[in-house]
């Protein structure tokens, strides 16, 4: 018996992760090792990464051009829209929206609203309506969608209208049963 919990013990103690694991010696650092592998090794704490390129500032238009296109004037609308009143906004893409809204601190807070951003004219087929509604109603969060028309000749302002869909779960097979 003892010498079976002695092989026992031995089998255990020889194991990786969650065995105990065995000892083992520590490695000597490389010696023969240069520039990034150094840092990996341990040899150095510090690292100067540069964040400019050789040509930067060099252009006679270096300026940020977003947004460019009406989409991204229409998205920034929306997004200026909804953090004016007091939201806060990150990707919606996993939930079929544009953006997730919460009334405060994500890291505090769940978020209330799946928000769809469309132009004023757009034509949005019913089935992918119903489907994002769904969707976020089984994520227990509101569909909105926000259409978006400009309001001068040029296209450079906008007026943002919400709509709120909400799924009639009395008619669907999710009623909790």
């Amino acid at each position: 018996v003892k010498r079976a919990k002695a092989r026992a013990k031995a089998k255990r103690d020889g194991r990786g992760w969650g065995g105990g694991g065995a000892k083992r010696a520590k490695s000597a650092p490389a010696t023969n090792v240069s520039g990034w592998e150094k840092v990996v090794a341990g040899e150095s704490s510090f690292v100067s990464v540069p964040l400019t390129n050789d040509g930067d500032g060099e252009e006679e238009d270096a300026r940020w051009s977003f947004p460019s296109t009406r989409e991204e004037r229409e998205r920034y609308a929306v997004f200026k829209d909804l953090h004016d009143k007091s939201f806060y906004m990150t990707s919606g893409a996993k939930f079929g929206s544009d953006f997730l809204a919460y009334p405060g601190d994500p890291i505090l807070f769940h978020a209330h609203y799946t928000v769809r951003i469309v132009s004023w004219d757009a034509v949005i087929h019913p089935l992918v309506i119903a489907a994002t509604t769904r969707m976020s109603n089984a994520a227990r969060k509101n569909f909105v969608v926000a259409a978006v028309r400009a309001t001068d000749a040029n296209g450079e302002n906008f007026e943002v209208r919400y709509f709120t869909m909400e799924a009639d779960v009395d008619l669907s097979s999710n009623r909790g049963y």
